[in-house]
């Protein structure tokens, strides 16, 4: 490349021996011949800046760790993300040279940015939505009465009976906004109060909040507790049943997915690698779709 500065590395050479000027304007020599937009420059030439500033060039797990805590900023786009390994890559192989840099997988760096399609397994439910069924009751026999003043009664019921049970604040916080909740639900959807409506409708509620709040499977027994303690302590039911409410849903763990030449780099780092695959449980699956072979934890 003309005029431009290329530093090659055949020993380890710290960032702090490079001259952050020279770099940078190599670079933007380089942004030039790739036609990167005259708006994008800054954008490019800060994520170069400081991924030099802030990593070890000559360890790829330092890159590593640096686009994985980027990755976790709430508030990064994944697009930007794209942008940022795009700079990088373009800064380690093109202008410093890095030897690692040329057998990185940055195409399935950028790759995990990318937003999930709405009918991925992942969070395909979450796409599709489905109301909770509810059932058009009786018409009152008495007018209902106002939504507001009924939850303050059982607020108020419930926050006697559970002083008197000597339970904690917090359990009393916890169980009066449920309850709350539970009695508008009532009021406003099964148009009955909750002594009318009976404990069926704590599972037409439970399955509710399943389906239509998309509660998760702790939030939705928590609920359940509080409305479980106000039938016998408000209501006088002391023994009543329950049908078996559809399940919130628990918290998704993607796998983690690695490479074999990630593997690899991890051993090569370690001092003993064969102690740290042994260590680590790491084996290798093959391939079978001409994909590079993937690594699993052993479990």
């Amino acid at each position: 490349m003309n005029g431009m500065l290329t530093i090659h590395r055949s020993q380890p050479l710290s960032n702090s021996q490079i001259p952050t000027a020279d770099f940078l304007s190599s670079y933007e020599e380089l942004l030039d011949q790739r036609h990167v937009q005259a708006k994008a420059k800054p954008y490019f030439l800060r994520w170069a800046k400081t991924w030099f500033t802030t990593v070890d060039a000559d360890t790829p797990s330092s890159t590593m760790e640096f686009f994985q805590t980027l990755g976790r900023r709430p508030n990064i786009p994944p697009w930007q993300f794209q942008q940022a390994v795009r700079a990088v890559s373009w800064l380690t192989r093109d202008i410093l040279q890095i030897p690692w840099a040329t057998s990185f997988d940055w195409r399935g760096l950028a790759d995990q940015a990318k937003p999930l399609e709405d009918t991925h397994r992942t969070h395909g439910r979450e796409a599709t939505p489905v109301f909770a069924k509810i059932l058009s009751p009786a018409s009152p026999s008495s007018p209902l009465p106002e939504t507001e003043a009924e939850v303050c009664r059982v607020c108020d019921d419930i926050r006697r009976a559970i002083r008197l049970g000597g339970l904690s604040y917090a359990t009393e916080e916890t169980y009066v906004h449920w309850n709350a909740r539970f009695t508008r639900f009532c009021l406003m959807r099964l148009k009955q109060t909750p002594q009318n409506a009976g404990t069926e409708a704590i599972t037409r509620y439970l399955n509710y909040l399943a389906l239509e709040r998309n509660v998760s499977a702790a939030t939705q027994k928590q609920a359940l507790n509080a409305m479980v303690f106000l039938a016998p302590k408000a209501f006088g039911n002391a023994e009543f049943s329950l049908e078996k409410a559809i399940a919130g849903h628990t918290q998704r763990r993607p796998p983690i997915v690695v490479t074999r030449d990630e593997v690899q780099s991890i051993f090569c780092l370690s001092r003993r690698p064969m102690e740290t695959r042994r260590a680590t449980h790491v084996w290798l699956r093959p391939s079978t779709d001409g994909d590079p072979p993937l690594a699993r934890q052993r479990h």
